[in-house]
C-alpha cells in the first residue's frame, strides 16, 4: 500500500506492539510517507467513527479478523463479534465519513465446512 504514492497511511490495530513495529518499519522504508498509528478495536464503533472523522480516509483497507480456525471453532461467538461485527463497524464508519473505497482483505483460512 505504501508504494502506491499515498500521502498518509493510518494504521489501526489493537495489538500495540505489532502496530508500533509496523509503523516504524513503514516510516523507515518510506520516509516521505506520513504514518500514524492508532490503537483501536474494530468491535468499538464509536472509536472507529472518531478515527474516521479525525482522518477522513479516502481508501480503507480492512484486514482485521481472527485467523486461527481451530480456536474460532471452539469460540464461534468471538469469531462473529470480531470478524462479522468488526467488519460491519469498519464498513459503517467508511460510509459515514464518505470514504471513496473500502477494500476487505480476507485473511481467513478455509476450514472444513460442516453441513
Amino acid at each position: 500500500m505504501a508504494s502506491h504514492q499515498y500521502a498518509k497511511l493510518i494504521l489501526v490495530d489493537m495489538n500495540e506492539n505489532g502496530l508500533y513495529v509496523s509503523a516504524r518499519e513503514l516510516q523507515a522504508e518510506y520516509p516521505e510517507l506520513i504514518v500514524r498509528a492508532e490503537v483501536a478495536d474494530v468491535r468499538e464503533p464509536d472509536r472507529l467513527l472518531r478515527l474516521g472523522k479525525k482522518y477522513r480516509p479516502e481508501v480503507i483497507f480492512h484486514a482485521a479478523a481472527h485467523k486461527h480456525v481451530p480456536l474460532m471453532e471452539d469460540a464461534p461467538e468471538e469469531a462473529v463479534k470480531n470478524n462479522v461485527f468488526g467488519s460491519l463497524n469498519v464498513a459503517r464508519m467508511a460510509d459515514a465519513v464518505g470514504a471513496e473505497s473500502f477494500v476487505l482483505i480476507s485473511t481467513d483460512k478455509a476450514g472444513a465446512p460442516a453441513r
